[in-house]
């Protein structure tokens, strides 16, 4: 049941980002709606993390470099990703299913995409699906589900989406780590899972290996890091606060907010949940519905409160709660 409801979740973000491509030109050229930076108001001193040590109080200091600007946003997400070239190789073979990968092309609609040809040589109906896509150790969607019938092969294609690629100012796919997993396409009960898989591209030796990340500050304890980058009032969905998160732990982590979000001292639900996997990196989006803040009568986002929830993604247990976080957007 998890596996279905994460392909009906693909299938309805895949559809957003149809309709988001077909309105984009118009969103940048008329809307009036702005792009601004985030800086910290203030935290609140009562909440403490799960190992009851006292959460590092955010502050509105500074990342070493200065707040991103509207006009440095823009410049960023200009990154062009050069398409560079891989070697057909072979990325997994289990229970008579070989994956193999054949290149890289371009995708008019997503950006770029691994191109695989998946044989089934078994007897049985398969589902093969990502459980993470990372990209110079950025963490992207990882939204690739496909089924091949028994005795049969699939030519397929991995998402590698540009939207994704740009926010990471990755211009040059050096590195690319799949883990994949099989699947029983009447149940969705995972069947087998993948270590990690490791492809090199021919601009290995160009890839971007340092961060230049602009931004706030919002959490930095238990060796994991949240810097606060920007509120996007013209998001499809309706606004976005973009945030950076960096995992130097050992295990998978999942960054959430909690129930308790405030836009503006309205009680809202804003949406976050993203999977990070050690020592890797991640963009993510905190999510708030046009329809809802249209309701509460929200026209602008000025202050954002909220709490980050961080927990193990195995285990579930939780690692840490910040504390309370009040955010100025302008």
């Amino acid at each position: 049941m998890k596996r279905l409801l994460s392909m009906v979740l693909s299938m309805v973000i895949i559809a957003s980002c149809l309709t988001a491509c077909e309105e984009s030109s118009n969103n940048d050229t008329e809307s009036s709606k702005t792009t601004k930076s985030i800086s910290v108001i203030e935290s609140s001193s009562t909440a403490e993390d799960s190992s009851s040590e006292k959460v590092t109080e955010a502050t509105s200091e500074k990342t070493e470099e200065p707040t991103t600007t509207t006009e440095e946003t823009e410049s960023k997400a200009d990154v062009e990703t050069a398409l560079p070239t891989i070697k057909e190789q072979v990325l997994w073979e289990v229970d008579g299913v070989k994956i193999t990968a054949t290149g890289i092309s371009d995708n008019e609609i997503f950006g770029m995409g691994i191109d695989v040809v998946i044989e089934n040589n078994s007897k049985k109906d398969v589902g093969i699906s990502t459980n993470a896509v990372i990209v110079n150790g950025y963490m992207m969607s990882d939204l690739n589900s496909f089924q091949v019938t028994a005795g049969n092969k699939a030519k397929e294609s991995i998402d590698l989406f540009a939207k994704e690629l740009k926010s990471a100012g990755i211009s040059h796919i050096g590195t690319i780590e799949l883990y994949l997993h099989t699947f029983d396409p009447s149940s969705y009960d995972t069947l087998k899972e993948s270590k990690c898989i490791t492809i090199k591209t021919s601009d290995a030796d160009k890839a971007e290996t340092t961060s230049n990340i602009k931004g706030t500050t919002l959490y930095d304890k238990n060796n994991i890091k949240i810097i606060g980058q920007y509120v996007d009032e013209n998001s499809f969905w309706g606004a976005t606060a973009l945030i950076y998160i960096e995992n130097n732990t050992k295990k998978r982590i999942t960054v959430s907010v909690d129930d308790n979000v405030a836009v503006n001292g309205i009680m809202v639900d804003g949406t976050c949940s993203q999977e990070v996997y050690p020592n890797r990196k991640s963009f993510t989006d905190i999510s708030f519905l046009e329809s809802e803040l249209e309701e509460k009568g929200i026209k602008s986002i000025d202050t954002i409160e909220l709490t980050f929830k961080i927990y193990d993604s195995e285990t579930y247990d939780t690692i840490a709660t910040s504390q309370k976080i009040k955010i100025s957007a302008k």
